[in-house]
This record gives C-alpha cells, structure tokens and sequence, in this order.
C-alpha cells in the first residue's frame, strides 16, 4: 500500500492510509468498481496468457465484461492484444469511464495495471 515502512505479515499492524493519499484513492476506486461489477464478483474468468510479462483475463457474467491486464516486471511492455480484444471498445474503469478503442497492441508502464468495462 505504499508504506515506507515493511508491514509484519502475522502481526497486528496499524496502516497509516494517510502516508500516500493517491495510493489509497486508487484502493477506494478498485474497491467500489469491484462492488458495482458482477463480472469481477462472480464472472467467469478467460485467461490470455500469450506473455510472461502481463497477466491479462476477462471476466464475464451476463453482459457484463471486464478486462484486466497487469504488468508484472519492473519496465514497460508493449503487450500484444490477443486477436479477440483487437479493435475492440471499453470503457477505462480508472478513467470515469473514458471511451478507449483497443488496437492490436497496448503500452503498459512498469508495474502498471489497465482496467476496462463492457
């Protein structure tokens, strides 16, 4: 959570949410996005594992997709879209909702994550 300081794992520890008020902004909104989506409640899950760099999956529940791609190594990545999500219309959970057209290829800085809606 972005603590200066290394949290015990099998301890009781206090969390100053106040150290890194962007970080816990970001918690608030994956937590109530999470909240308001029955995919990423109950959907099931469809993996696109074609890298070792981004773990990316839908979830799915009814009419309601969400698609989630992480990078998990410490520079940028130029992930390559499986064929199924190229030119495809989302809507940026992390963006209120801003309209975002996938190509066949996504850019995602070191460590970061992308979010989006049907």
């Amino acid at each position: 959570m972005g603590d200066p300081v290394q949290i015990p794992i099998f301890d009781t520890s206090t969390i100053d949410w106040s150290l890194n008020p962007d970080m816990t902004t970001a918690y608030k909104n994956i937590l109530t996005f999470r909240n308001t989506s029955d995919a990423v409640k109950e959907g099931t899950i469809l993996s696109f594992s074609n890298s070792p760099d981004v773990a990316a999956f839908e979830r799915i529940s009814g009419t309601d997709t969400v698609l989630v791609m992480v990078n998990v190594r410490n520079a940028s990545v130029n992930y390559n879209l499986d064929i199924s999500l190229q030119n495809t219309t989302w809507k940026d959970a992390q963006q209120n909702d801003k309209t975002v057209q996938l190509g066949s290829q996504i850019t995602l800085p070191a460590y970061a994550y992308s979010i989006f809606h049907q």
